[in-house]
């Protein structure tokens, strides 16, 4: 059995969402599965190659936050929220434009 180490209680969920880094380049899909405001617990094939830092991209709130890896577990990812969470129809960053229409 795993410790418990979050601060915040995580609630379930099923939210599709987008793990995205090299510059905007790379998008793999993934589930958010648990969420908290410091962090979330996601579902995604090839877990083992998900970068140790990315941007998720929340598909419902239409949001890109910055995350870090701090634990993997089969095809499961949890991650901790770090920076501001963007939206990407108020941001003027030209790289995000495209995540407007997914």
């Amino acid at each position: 059995m795993m410790d418990e180490r979050r601060n915040d209680q995580r609630r379930r969920t099923i939210r599709a969402g987008k793990i995205v880094y090299g510059s905007y380049r790379y998008v793999l899909d993934c589930m958010v599965r648990e969420i908290s405001p410091t962090g979330a617990r996601l579902r995604v094939e090839g877990a083992e190659e998900v970068p140790g830092e990315f941007m998720l991209y929340d598909m419902s709130d239409a949001v890109m936050q910055p995350v870090t890896v701090i634990w993997r577990k089969g095809k499961d990812v949890g991650v901790t929220f770090h920076g501001e969470a963007v939206s990407v129809h108020d941001s003027q960053d030209p790289r995000l434009a495209r995540f407007r229409f997914m």
